[in-house]
């Protein structure tokens, strides 16, 4: 098994600029009498992935002082990420697309999240289905945390 990246930042002002790209192969040898694909293999979900993979990520983010409501400090965001599939299996030979638009506020200890994810052949980020139909899905989500 084997993991690679290279990854770049970038920051000017409140704007921030993320570029990375990852390359990953995992070595999956079934034990005698197993039958399963060794294209892919399954997250602690259960969640079917490619075995092996190239993935590209983006991000784009704009911070800025704020005063709405309890906040004082608001994120503007723009994530996306591509994963090339090296699977031959019906279930994870599809590439997968994530775009993640949104906005995170905060003051203190205290976060909150509010996105639009679309996504193409992929599970939903908080255990939606699976969806490998080579079709956009969106969802539209609110996060809230406090950490401490």
């Amino acid at each position: 098994h084997w993991a690679a990246t290279a990854f770049a930042n970038y920051r000017a002002g409140g704007f921030a600029f993320t570029v990375q790209g990852l390359a990953y192969d995992y070595n999956i040898i079934n034990a005698p009498g197993v039958i399963q694909s060794e294209d892919s293999t399954a997250l602690s979900t259960g969640a079917l992935v490619p075995a092996d993979g190239t993935v590209y990520s983006t991000r784009l983010s704009y911070t800025m002082p704020a005063s709405i409501g309890v906040f004082d400090r608001i994120k503007f965001y723009h994530d996306y990420d591509y994963l090339a599939s090296g699977s031959e299996d019906r279930f994870t030979a599809n590439d997968v697309q994530f775009s993640i638009l949104g906005a995170h506020f905060s003051t203190g200890a205290f976060n909150t999240w509010v996105s639009v994810l679309t996504t193409k052949n992929a599970n939903f980020a908080n255990g939606g289905p699976a969806r490998v139909d080579n079709q956009w899905h969106t969802q539209f989500t609110i996060t809230g945390a406090l950490y401490f």
